[in-house]
């Protein structure tokens, strides 16, 4: 990573814009000047990476916290200091699917991971991934993969 540059690198440089600037007879030539002081700034200056937007904080936290049954709309919103109302309406502008469904997605994502082991019961796979309810994990289970997670766990066992 590069280092924040010293003012010793920059003071030869605002000596010699000062110089320029005592030259400088029109508002054109001290646009220019200006101009080209920005664009020296920003080409010496160290590469910085875009600051993560709410919504990929959010996805980072869910990534965290999945396995928790108490992760909800309104506990992620106030966690972040945002309404739940608010952060409804970024996930569907920005993804492109509402809160909860990215959620069960996601859990359903890292329950096929345990499944594929094989070495888990579909109940302790509902916990741990952050249904309290086996019936209700088997059903989201269904829904966004079109099988019964015990299905699902004898085909990967079968294409191993």
């Amino acid at each position: 990573m590069e280092q924040p540059h010293s003012s010793n690198d920059w003071q030869p440089k605002i000596v010699h814009l000062a110089n320029q600037v005592q030259q400088i007879e029109t508002l054109e030539d001290l646009a220019g000047l200006v101009a080209q002081v920005i664009q020296q700034y920003v080409e010496s200056s160290p590469t910085r990476k875009a600051p993560r937007s709410k919504v990929q904080q959010i996805q980072e936290y869910i990534a965290a916290h999945y396995d928790s049954n108490e992760l909800s709309l309104a506990s992620v919103a106030k966690e972040f200091f945002i309404s739940s109302g608010y952060l409804s309406m970024r996930f569907k502008q920005d993804l492109g699917i509402n809160f909860l469904d990215y959620i069960h997605q996601y859990r359903v994502e890292q329950s096929k991971i345990l499944l594929k082991n094989g070495d888990m019961k579909i109940q302790s796979i509902a916990k741990a991934v952050g249904y309290c309810d086996e019936a209700h994990y088997s059903k989201t289970f269904k829904k966004w993969t079109g099988m019964a997670p015990s299905q699902y766990q004898k085909s990967q066992i079968l294409m191993q």
